[in-house]
């Protein structure tokens, strides 16, 4: 969900604030949806499970760093309601020009990002994942897979990282505007 900020329109209008948190709000509602058809596959959170990629980092936080590289040299962080989960200084210069947004409030200089993160991954995921996490559970023990670390496990690490980030850019936007 984009805002865009070169519109003539007036940036503070309730009516365009408000149809903005709806939009976001609806994305974020929808992702939630999405995240929550796989199991929880807490391995994807946990640091240096996956040391062949990166020993410091769980592969969440890899996968982050990777796609907001990405996006940060289409300048999407210099956006005042988009900030990054990955520190600032790891991340590459726009590629693009910068634009000269409109100032329309102090600028904002908190970033709530790492307990955006941390809540989502200890306390949201955990909960959204649990119907697909008893399916595979009981899929498992029919096949007779019985150890308790394999059955919040479904092995869809990309897809799953996927949409957490497509929920934390959007709870993060959300939060931020």
């Amino acid at each position: 969900m984009q805002a865009n900020y070169m519109l003539s329109e007036d940036p503070l209008s309730l009516d365009r604030i408000r149809s903005i948190l709806t939009r976001l709000e609806d994305t974020i509602i929808f992702s939630l949806i999405e995240r929550a058809q796989f199991a929880h596959n807490p391995r994807i959170y946990e640091r240096g499970a996956f040391k062949e990629l990166t020993p410091d980092r769980s592969w969440l936080e890899w996968f982050l760093k990777e796609t907001e590289s990405f996006h940060a040299k289409a300048r999407r962080y210099t956006s005042p309601d988009e900030y990054p989960f990955t520190a600032p200084s790891e991340l590459p210069e726009p590629v693009l020009p910068p634009l000269k947004y409109p100032t329309i409030l102090y600028p904002n200089t908190v970033n709530a990002n790492a307990s955006i993160l941390s809540f989502y991954t200890q306390h949201i995921v955990p909960r959204i994942t649990r119907q697909a996490t008893f399916v595979l559970a009981a899929v498992k023990r029919t096949k007779g897979i019985t150890r308790d670390a394999e059955f919040d496990d479904d092995g869809n690490y990309g897809s799953a990282a996927t949409i957490d980030i497509e929920v934390l850019q959007a709870i993060s936007k959300r939060v931020h505007y």
